[in-house]
C-alpha cells in the first residue's frame, strides 16, 4: 500500500498514540523484571551465603508486615492482631529456615559481629519480629506489637493471607500493583478529560518517585494513589457522595485519609466529608464482631510506641521524607542510643515547618472563590500542601504525590501556557523533570561537601525539598493572581496541551 496518498496516511494522533504505548509498555516491561528480581541472590555471593529460594522480597518487613496481618486474620487470630505471643508461631511457620541460605542455617550470632547487619545471621522469623513494634514478654505474657496497620488492613490482606506460602503471595500481590498503576493512569485521563493521555499517565506513574521502590517491596502506595485519583474522578464528575464512598477506603492507611480529607473540607464539599466518614467508620465498625474493641486499642498504642522511635531510629529518621524529618536528619546524633537522641530544637522547628505549610495553604487556597473547582492550580497547590503536611511517611509513600500533580496538571495550559514549548521554561515542568531524573538516573551520584557526604539514594529526602519548592511558587503566583484578580495563573484554558499528551485520543 502506498502511503503517498494522504487519505492512507496514518494520522499523527494515531503514530502519538502507538509511540505513547510503546513507552509505557517498555518501561512497565523494564519495571516488572527489576521488581522481579531486585531480592535475587547478589550474583557476587560465595555459595554458602545464597538463599535456597533464591529471593527474599516477600521476608522483607515492608511487603511481610502487611501479609502477616492478613495471615493472622486468615487464619482465625483477628483478636490477637497486635499480640506477638501470636504473631511468632504464624511468622515461624510463614517464614522457614529451608528457603535461607546454609549460613544463615548453620551459624549463630557471633559476638562483635553488629546486630541486623548482612554479617550476623538472623533467620528470617527473627528479622520479622525485630523489624515489628513492640519486644517480647519475658513472661510470656502478652506483649503488643506488630505492624503499624489498623485493623481494617488486616481484612485487606486477608485474601493473601489464606495462601500459606508468603513468597507466592509477594508475587501475586506484586501483579495486581502492576495493573493498579495501569488504573491510576486511565484515572488520570479521565481526571483531565483526556488531556493528558492514557499511556503517557501510566508511563509517568512508573517513572514517578517512590513507585519503582513499591512495586519491588509490594509496598501498598500505589492503592492509595489508585483510592485518590478515582474518588476525585467521581467528584470532578460532581458525584461527591460516590467519590466520598471511595475515599473512605483510607481507613486502610489513616495518616493519608485525615490528610488530605482536609481539602474537600476547606472546599465546602460536606456531603463528600460526610460521605467519606462514615464509609471509613462503617468499614471499621464491621471489624468489631471479630477483631474486638481491644484490638483497635492495642493498635493504638502500636502507633504511639512506632511514633516514638520514629524520631530517634536512625533508619526510620533517613528514610523519611515528611516534613519533620527535615531537621531531625541534621540535628539528631545517631551515633548516641536510642534513648539520648531526643533534641527539642528539632521537634519545634518540624512543628514550625509543619504549621508554614499548613497555614499558608489554607491562607492562601480560601482567599480564592474558585476553590470548589476540582482540578487545576489551586486544588493542585492546596493537594500539594495536604500530602506534605502528612504527619508520618516514607521514601515509597512518595508515590502518593503523583494525585496532587496529576490534579495540578489536569488541566496543563492553565499551569504552562498556551504553546507547548512554553514548558521549556515553565518551573512546575522543572520541578517535576528534576524529579523524575533524580528518581531514574542519578541515583548513583554522590557529592562531598564540608565533609558530609550528599547523594541523590533514599537516605535524602530531595523529592520532598522538590515539591516543598514547588509548593512555594505556586502558593506565591497563586497569591499575586489573587491580587490582581485573576481567577488562577492566568493562561488560556482552551489551548492543546501536545507537551503531555495532547488531543491523543488513547
Amino acid at each position: 500500500m502506498s502511503y503517498n496518498n494522504p487519505m492512507h496516511r496514518p494520522s499523527p494522533r494515531l503514530v502519538l498514540g502507538l509511540l505513547a504505548w510503546g513507552l509505557a509498555v517498555a518501561v512497565g516491561v523494564q519495571r516488572a523484571e527489576r521488581a522481579v528480581h531486585s531480592f535475587d541472590n547478589a550474583a557476587d555471593l560465595p555459595p554458602e551465603r545464597r538463599r535456597d529460594d533464591g529471593n527474599n522480597g516477600h521476608a522483607q518487613i515492608d511487603f511481610g508486615g502487611q501479609w502477616v496481618m492478613g495471615r493472622m486474620v486468615a487464619t482465625g487470630h483477628a483478636r490477637q492482631l497486635y499480640d506477638r505471643t501470636v504473631q511468632r508461631p504464624v511468622v515461624r511457620e510463614a517464614f522457614p529456615e529451608s528457603a535461607e541460605s546454609p549460613w544463615a542455617r548453620r551459624h549463630e550470632p557471633a559476638a562483635g559481629v553488629k546486630p541486623w547487619s548482612d554479617d550476623d545471621p538472623r533467620h528470617d522469623a527473627e528479622s520479622m519480629m525485630h523489624w515489628f513494634v513492640g519486644r517480647d514478654s519475658p513472661d510470656g505474657a502478652k506483649a503488643v506489637g506488630g505492624p503499624l496497620y489498623p485493623p481494617v488492613h488486616g481484612f485487606v490482606m486477608a485474601p493473601l493471607g489464606m495462601l500459606p506460602d508468603p513468597h507466592v503471595a509477594y508475587r501475586v500481590l506484586q501483579v495486581v500493583l502492576f495493573a493498579v498503576v495501569a488504573f491510576i493512569g486511565l484515572g488520570v485521563r479521565r481526571l483531565s478529560d483526556g488531556r493528558i493521555a492514557w499511556p503517557v499517565a501510566v508511563a509517568f506513574a512508573f517513572f514517578f518517585t517512590g513507585c519503582e521502590a513499591a512495586l519491588d517491596l509490594a509496598q501498598n502506595s500505589a492503592v492509595t494513589v489508585l483510592i485518590l485519583v478515582w474518588g476525585w474522578v467521581l467528584v470532578k464528575n460532581d458525584r461527591d457522595v460516590a467519590g466520598g464512598v471511595v475515599w473512605g477506603l483510607l481507613v486502610y492507611k489513616p495518616l493519608w485519609g485525615a490528610t488530605f480529607f482536609l481539602v474537600p473540607l476547606m472546599m465546602g464539599r460536606f456531603r463528600f466529608c460526610a460521605a467519606m466518614v462514615l464509609t471509613g467508620a462503617g468499614l471499621a465498625a464491621m471489624t468489631l464482631p471479630v477483631v474486638g474493641v481491644e484490638t483497635w486499642r492495642d493498635w493504638l498504642a502500636v502507633g504511639k510506641e512506632a511514633s516514638e522511635l520514629y524520631n530517634l531510629n536512625r533508619n526510620w529518621v533517613f528514610l523519611s521524607r515528611d516534613l519533620f524529618g527535615l531537621p531531625r536528619r541534621i540535628l539528631i546524633d545517631t551515633s548516641l542510643p536510642e534513648s539520648q537522641r531526643g533534641r527539642l530544637d528539632a521537634t519545634l522547628l518540624g512543628w514550625a515547618l509543619w504549621g508554614f505549610v499548613f497555614t499558608g495553604t489554607a491562607f492562601v487556597f480560601l482567599r480564592h472563590a474558585a476553590r470548589r473547582v476540582p482540578t487545576g492550580p489551586l486544588a493542585g497547590f492546596a493537594f500539594l500542601g495536604a500530602y506534605l503536611c502528612c504527619y508520618r511517611f516514607i521514601y515509597y509513600d512518595a508515590f502518593v504525590a503523583a494525585f496532587p500533580l496529576a490534579v495540578l496538571f489536569a488541566n496543563p495550559s492553565r499551569l504552562i501556557g498556551p504553546k507547548w514549548w512554553d514548558g521549556l521554561r515553565s518551573v512546575p515542568v522543572l520541578i517535576v523533570a528534576a524529579l523524575l531524573l533524580l528518581e531514574n538516573h542519578f541515583s548513583p551520584w554522590q557529592y562531598e561537601l564540608i565533609g558530609t557526604s550528599l547523594n541523590a539514594g533514599v537516605d535524602y529526602p530531595w523529592d520532598t525539598v522538590l515539591l516543598l519548592g514547588l509548593w512555594a511558587w505556586l502558593g506565591v503566583k497563586l497569591s499575586r493572581a489573587k491580587a490582581q484578580g485573576r481567577p488562577s495563573l492566568g493562561f488560556r484554558p482552551e489551548s492543546t496541551d501536545y507537551l503531555l499528551g495532547g488531543e491523543i485520543g488513547c
